[in-house]
């Protein structure tokens, strides 16, 4: 009710923001089947290792007396072709030594976090942030006659901090970190967020970044699953553009 009171008494500023983001992956995955574990395989053994175009959107709440609230959603896809080098276990399906196959790697990604003041001056400012994250994957691997798929959902609580610097009227720099690590139940994850950015407020509500993020991912079952485990660094630069109401 308190919550309802102090939203409804203030108005926020609003911020939207589209990214478009180049993409590289680093590292491994592997499937575990039913029956069997499966094989460790670099994204260049699959052809997953090149550059990929991906999309964000952003949508960011200020309330003066109650914080910053931020929703956003990014996609990324990867697809390669690539003939094995070695024999591969993907998911109780077997793909031996020479054959060709196609893999893709997609990947949805739901962000919230929730900001709050912890240190401010005039041109700095200092955010905690409580965050929560839906990791939503699909993995693909089909050659030599054989078709295999794997999923991978997990949400996470994500804490964070987020500084920000206004170097000019014009120009702030962003600097946001989150970081997890535990292993319960069936899973173990180590997940590391970085993102960097310089934006220019030209005037009129308008404004236009440069930025880096980075991912660094390491996501495992600790027993059979259908789930698939991720090893690896997803990152790149991005332009940002964006509208402040």
């Amino acid at each position: 009710m308190i919550l309802a009171l102090l939203l409804l008494a203030q108005e926020p500023a609003v911020d939207a923001r589209a990214r478009a983001w180049l993409a590289w992956f680093d590292g491994a995955t592997l499937a575990d089947g039913r029956s069997g574990q499966g094989t460790r395989t670099d994204a260049g053994e699959l052809g997953l290792d090149g550059t990929e175009p991906a999309g964000a959107a952003e949508l960011t709440l200020r309330w003066p007396d109650l914080g910053r609230f931020t929703l956003e959603y990014a996609r990324l896809a990867f697809e390669g072709s690539e003939t094995l080098a070695g024999e591969v276990v993907f998911d109780d399906d077997l793909f031996p030594a020479g054959t060709r196959v196609d893999a893709s790697l997609a990947l949805d990604l739901w962000s919230f976090d929730y900001g709050f003041v912890l240190w401010t001056t005039g041109a700095f400012r200092l955010e905690g942030e409580a965050g929560m994250r839906y990791v939503s994957g699909r993995m693909e691997l089909e050659g030599g006659g054989a078709a295999s798929k794997a999923k991978l959902n997990r949400p996470l609580l994500m804490p964070g901090l987020k500084a920000e610097a206004r170097l000019a009227p014009w120009l702030t720099a962003d600097l946001d970190l989150h970081a997890i690590a535990f292993s319960a139940a069936n899973v173990a994850l180590r997940w590391l967020e970085l993102d960097a950015a310089a934006t220019v407020r030209p005037g009129g509500g308008f404004r236009a970044g440069l930025g880096y993020r980075l991912y660094r991912v390491d996501v495992k079952a600790t027993e059979d699953s259908t789930n698939f485990d991720v090893d690896g660094v997803l990152h790149g630069p991005y332009l940002e553009l964006g509208w402040d109401f």
